[in-house]
């Protein structure tokens, strides 16, 4: 390498080491950047979209988290309602609280018609013979459903509402047998046991009701009155 080569590298390097540091700006780069040092731009890219990745999946865990919380709520509300549903002694209670109701309306009807036309039935003899007819009819269905409530075999814990139940039945069996004897005999005797009978049925229609209540009270079943009766829940 002759001087002059010497010097021109020497030069060269003189320049380079006073250009350190100097930004220009770069048309590649779109900025300005150390012509002498590595393109900053491209760190920047990097990092943004490190940033915005990063940010992307905070979202999605906190989100899933949210999913993940909200699934929990239902599935516990569901494990709440199956809870009570799966009881087996309310689940009994229940079916036979229903049953009960089912009897309950047949009875009423048999003596809401003995009672309503018993003394238009000593009128004449047409009202006479349609009252007695029904009211043979309705000893019949009477007799089909004692025999089906003495049958059915309810919890323990429903033993003295359903015994209410049974007088009940048995009681409207009396009352159709004292209004058909007093009817067909103009009997005054049968007329006051009819009567009596009456005034008991509606004893032990409260008295049902009653021991209802204390039985979904002891058994843990949630209730409430109304006007007409009573409301109560069972989870099905």
């Amino acid at each position: 390498m002759n001087k002059t080569q010497r010097n021109f590298r020497k030069e060269m390097k003189k320049i380079a080491k006073e250009k350190q540091g100097e930004e220009v700006y770069s048309y590649v780069h779109e900025n300005y950047t150390n012509f002498y040092s590595p393109p900053k731009r491209k760190k920047d890219r990097v990092k943004k979209l490190i940033k915005a990745l990063f940010s992307l999946l905070i979202l999605f865990l906190v989100g899933l988290g949210m999913a993940v919380a909200t699934n929990n709520f239902k599935d516990f509300s569901s494990i709440k309602y199956n809870s009570v549903a799966s009881n087996p002694l309310h689940k009994k209670i229940s079916e036979n609280v229903k049953y009960g109701e089912r009897i309950g309306k047949q009875l009423n009807e048999y003596i809401t018609y003995s009672a309503n036309m018993y003394a238009s039935a000593f009128q004449d003899e047409r009202k006479k013979q349609e009252y007695l007819d029904t009211i043979t009819t309705y000893q019949n269905e009477v007799h089909d459903i004692m025999e089906d409530v003495m049958n059915n075999n309810p919890p323990k814990d429903m033993a003295d509402w359903y015994n209410t139940l049974v007088e009940r039945c048995k009681n409207t069996s009396e009352l159709l047998i004292h209004a058909s004897n007093a009817v067909r005999n103009n009997d005054k005797q049968n007329d006051s046991k009819f009567r009596a009978v009456l005034n008991n049925l509606n004893i032990l229609a409260n008295q049902e009701m009653s021991q209802l209540k204390k039985m979904f009270d002891r058994t843990g079943i949630k209730w409430e009155g109304t006007d007409t009766g009573i409301r109560y829940w069972i989870f099905q």
